[in-house]
């Protein structure tokens, strides 16, 4: 009994269960996904229509993955992974989107064992975990295959910090000790930019580390936190080269007559400043989707409303824990906007279309568009507003009124 309650043992076990638990409430909110199909919105070019990715692993398309300029991106281990979903399962869109969420879990368990590694604070890392796992802003990256390059490129990149955190707080400097971590962390930063250039960002994040948790930013050691980094600039410098020669063959760059340096630099505060506004709401919205899916597995579905739109004209009422799901839906004419999908009975898309010139209105099939000012968010859960919510004892086979 002694042993049973010994603290090596509590403190070896509570991680595992956090691990597991992080798992299987991201398996648990995104389960649905595994019925998915693909979208007309980028997925025909990353899969279904792409004779390399659907021909599987060959020399041929090995060598297209690391040459190509395709969708503008020069992304070759996004490539070759929607490669081997072909290759082993098929052309079907069950496995991209299984193997998504499985990466996605992934990344939970990563981003609660660096702050565990850094902080030490078992729970408090477990609640940013579980919130990192079901947050909304990732419904997009999880359910979209062709934003795998998203998932697979924060997996590479929350490993890079993971060795990184492990190689400063490794005792003196430089020592054998640290090259293993240190080697690692350069390595994995190379497959995140190989899986997406958005990763570019990773040595300033490492930087932020520095100051906090691992406050190393004392004495003269600002001088060799610098140099430290230096292969990852470089590598910065490389990618972004050809990062820009691929958007430029897949005439994605913009040129400054259109869009001059100062709208662009007025963008980047906008949008910093318009994804913080969305955290609080969007977190809140986090815990009551996970408490929901903990009802519903006991057999008290929570049920809301949903008022859609700037004039509310149509309110529907759905099972809360299945609003999880955002997907795109790609209309004739219409550009897609993105929208909440509550997964019961048929599919019923909340979308915002900003081209479109009615108000909100149901239409066939199971849209409800809406003409506002958020669609142009990757989201609609501003322009969504919960009421009425309650839980309801439902019996077995008995649906929810549409």
């Amino acid at each position: 009994m002694t042993f049973l309650n010994s603290s090596k043992l509590r403190s070896f076990f509570h991680p595992v269960i956090v691990c597991l638990l992080l798992m299987l409430a991201t398996l648990a909110v995104y389960a649905p996904v595994r019925n998915y199909g693909f979208v007309d919105f980028d997925d025909n070019e990353y899969f279904f229509s792409n004779p390399h990715v659907a021909g599987g692993f060959t020399r041929v398309n090995i060598k297209w993955a690391f040459t190509t300029a395709d969708t503008g991106n020069w992304h070759p281990l996004t490539w070759l992974s929607l490669m081997l979903d072909a290759q082993f399962f098929g052309s079907g869109a069950g496995a991209p989107h299984v193997t998504n969420v499985l990466l996605h879990a992934a990344n939970s368990v990563l981003v609660f064992a660096l702050f565990l590694h850094l902080t030490g604070a078992l729970w408090r890392c477990a609640a940013m975990a579980m919130l990192f796992a079901v947050h909304p802003l990732h419904v997009e990256s999880v359910t979209w295959v062709a934003e795998r390059k998203d998932i697979l490129s924060a997996f590479f990149g929350l490993l890079a910090l993971l060795f990184y955190a492990r190689y400063a707080k490794s005792e003196g400097f430089p020592n054998i000790k640290q090259a293993g971590p240190y080697t690692a962390a350069v390595l994995f930063f190379i497959c995140g930019l190989m899986s997406k250039s958005m990763i570019v960002t990773l040595p300033f994040v490492m930087l932020l580390m520095d100051f906090w948790p691992l406050q190393r930013f004392k004495d003269s050691q600002w001088k060799r936190l610098l140099i430290e980094k230096i292969p990852f600039f470089l590598l910065i410098v490389a990618d972004s080269v050809v990062t820009f020669i691929a958007q430029q063959r897949g005439n994605a760059v913009t040129p400054l007559a259109r869009f001059p340096l100062d709208m662009r630099l007025e963008n980047v505060f906008v949008s910093y400043a318009r994804y913080l506004g969305r955290q609080p709401g969007d977190t809140v919205f986090a815990s009551l989707l996970l408490a929901s899916v903990c009802c519903h597995s006991f057999g008290y579905p929570v049920r809301c409303t949903l008022r859609l739109g700037c004039h509310a004209e149509k309110k529907i009422p759905v099972h809360f824990h299945r609003m999880v799901l955002v997907h795109r839906h790609a209309g004739s004419g219409d550009w897609p906007g993105a929208g909440w999908r509550a997964i019961h009975g048929r599919p019923l898309y909340l979308s915002s279309d900003y081209r479109s010139s009615h108000d909100c209105g149901l239409e066939h099939g199971g849209i409800l568009r809406s003409k506002s000012a958020v669609s142009q968010c990757h989201y609609i859960l501003r322009s969504i507003s919960f009421f009425g919510l309650r839980s309801a004892r439902q019996k077995p086979g008995q649906h929810m009124e549409r």
